[in-house]
């Protein structure tokens, strides 16, 4: 069963995906608990790719948290260090935290997440891809979400599918969707 998805908003600074409307009325049609995200270039500010996530967002309630998909794959060819793109993502987050009310979850892949999130913003949700084991966080307490396949099929959608779980209880992600202090 179908529960919730995130759709794609923005990806740096300029980017708006031109499906996202249509996509975010789709699966509040399909009452899915839907969510948001952002594609997080490391060649661009953080601040200017907040300012562009923020004015794409939609401020429906009940909505996941904001995410902000940090990954290498697609990424600019020549990425500053990975300190750099730290102080950059703390960029992103803090506007778009201070905005919405609440941590933005990190959607990382395991590269990602040991180059440039382990032992940093640890407050923030995780959720992690990987397409072969679950995964380990290490140290760190557990993952929230897990994207466990890219070639998932779901009635009505053409080609292949992410597909992904919640680490929780029902009324824990019910609890995720609804809240809206957690930095407050």
């Amino acid at each position: 069963e179908i529960a919730f998805s995130f759709i794609k908003a923005t990806e740096g600074a300029d980017h708006h995906d031109p499906r996202f409307g249509e996509n975010w009325i789709g699966a509040g049609t399909a009452q899915l608990a839907r969510g948001a995200y952002h594609y997080f270039t490391f060649c661009t500010a953080g601040q200017a790719q907040a300012e562009h996530f923020l004015r794409v967002l939609p401020s429906d309630t009940p909505a996941l948290p904001a995410v902000v998909d940090v990954e290498f794959s697609g990424n600019c060819r020549n990425a500053p260090a990975a300190g750099q793109i730290r102080a950059e993502l703390a960029g992103f987050l803090e506007p778009v935290e201070a905005a919405t009310g609440r941590k933005a979850i990190l959607y990382v892949t395991r590269k990602a997440y040991r180059r440039i999130v382990s032992g940093q913003f640890n407050d923030n949700p995780i959720w992690i891809r990987n397409t072969f084991w679950e995964p380990s966080l290490g140290n760190r307490a557990t993952w929230a979400f897990w994207q466990h396949t890219d070639r998932g099929k779901v009635p009505g959608i053409k080609g292949p599918v992410d597909l992904n779980v919640f680490n929780g209880t029902t009324a824990e992600f019910r609890q995720l969707l609804e809240s809206r202090s957690a930095t407050s």
